[in-house]
C-alpha cells in the first residue's frame, strides 16, 4: 500500500490535477453567474438607452420639391415678386388678410419607426395656426398632433398661419419700404423610445414681404 506520506503526495495530486484552470473557471462562473448576468443585463440596457437617446433618422437637407402658398381671405390679392431655381419664392403682402402655408416632407431615412409632432412654438415664424398631414396619394388633408412615421417613408406636412395686413398711413418711415422675413426651415419634434429632440427641417426658401403693417390673428 505504500507509506502515509506516498499515499497524500498522491492524494494531492491527483487532486490539483481535477482542478485545472477551465475546471476552477467553471466552478467561479456556477458560482458567480448570477452577478455576471446582472451586468450584462446593466451594460445592454445603458448601451441601449445611449443608442436610443442619440438616433436620429430624419433627414435634414432638402430632397425634393417642396411647396409654399399665400391666399388672400380678404383685401387685395397677395404679388409674387420672385420664384425659381436660384432666386428663393418671394410674396408681397399689401392690405388684407393672408393664410400663409408651406408643405414639407418628414422622410424617415432610418430603419425604425419614428413619432413625429408639431412644436408649440416656431422661433422667426411665430404662432401656428394649424398644423396638417397631407397624403402623398390624394393630397387629402387631416389634422396633425402626432403620426408615426415607419423606416425609409415619409410624411407630407402642412403647416400655416394668417396674418392680417394695412397699409403704412401717409408720413410713417416704413411706407417706402418693407419688412421682409425668411423661412428656410420649420422645427419638428421626434420622440424614440421616450426620447425627444427638437429638428429643424429644411424647407423651400420662403420670402416674404411686408409692404404694410402686418400682425398675426
Amino acid at each position: 500500500m505504500g507509506s502515509p506520506q506516498a499515499l497524500a503526495k498522491e492524494f494531492y495530486a491527483a487532486e490539483r490535477a481535477t482542478f485545472s484552470v477551465p475546471r476552477r473557471v467553471v466552478q467561479w462562473t456556477r458560482r458567480w453567474w448570477i452577478g455576471i448576468v446582472l451586468v450584462l443585463a446593466f451594460a445592454s440596457v445603458v448601451t441601449f438607452e445611449v443608442w436610443a437617446a442619440t438616433y436620429q433618422p430624419l433627414g435634414l437637407n432638402m430632397n425634393g420639391a417642396y411647396f409654399d402658398n399665400v391666399v388672400a381671405l380678404s383685401g387685395k390679392p397677395p404679388v409674387k415678386l420672385s420664384e425659381g431655381p436660384i432666386a428663393p419664392i418671394t410674396w408681397k403682402l399689401t392690405d388684407g388678410q393672408y393664410r400663409l402655408s408651406i408643405l414639407f416632407d418628414a422622410e424617415n431615412t432610418g430603419s425604425h419607426t419614428v413619432t413625429i409632432s408639431p412644436p408649440e412654438f416656431v422661433p422667426g415664424w411665430g404662432l401656428l395656426d394649424t398644423w396638417h398631414l397631407q397624403s402623398a396619394s390624394s393630397s387629402v388633408q387631416t389634422p396633425f398632433h402626432s403620426v408615426q412615421v415607419k423606416g425609409h417613408w415619409y410624411q407630407e406636412i402642412v403647416s400655416s398661419k394668417i396674418v392680417t395686413c394695412t397699409p403704412w398711413p401717409k408720413g410713417n418711415p416704413n411706407a417706402g419700404g418693407g419688412e421682409t422675413s425668411y423661412v428656410t426651415n420649420l422645427p419638428i419634434v421626434m420622440s424614440f423610445w421616450g426620447h425627444q429632440h427638437t429638428l429643424e427641417l429644411a424647407v423651400q426658401p420662403f420670402y416674404l414681404q411686408f409692404a404694410g403693417d402686418c400682425s398675426e390673428n
